[in-house]
């Protein structure tokens, strides 16, 4: 399986049944326990929504406005805001005033 960590952002390959609790990015050494549980819902749930994972790799490489535009095309295509509200790799979007609105907006939809 093919992961990124989430604070570097090195992707690399995890072999199918790894222990998460002994996994450490190769590049930085960061623990990938959350990271690797949370990377399968996240594979699990966006598998079908290409547009949920581009807003996740432009959010890592600060890329807002792409981020932003990926993600509500990614909502209104059924990803649930639950998915992106816990997601570490979009924590810039919800520090972003625009958070709020594309929150109400996903909400109504």
């Amino acid at each position: 399986m093919r992961m990124s960590c989430l604070v570097c952002s090195h992707a690399y390959e995890v072999t199918e049944g790894t222990d998460p609790r002994q996994l450490a990015c190769p590049k930085c050494g960061a623990p990938q326990a959350a990271n690797f549980v949370y990377e399968r819902a996240v594979r699990f749930q966006s598998a079908e929504q290409p547009s949920y994972l581009a807003a996740c790799a432009a959010a890592r490489e600060g890329k807002l406005d792409v981020a932003f535009a990926s993600l509500e095309e990614a909502l209104l295509a059924g990803v649930e805001l639950d998915l992106a509200a816990g997601d570490p790799a979009l924590a810039r979007l919800r520090s972003d005033p625009r958070w709020p609105a594309l929150v109400r907006k996903a909400a109504a939809s």
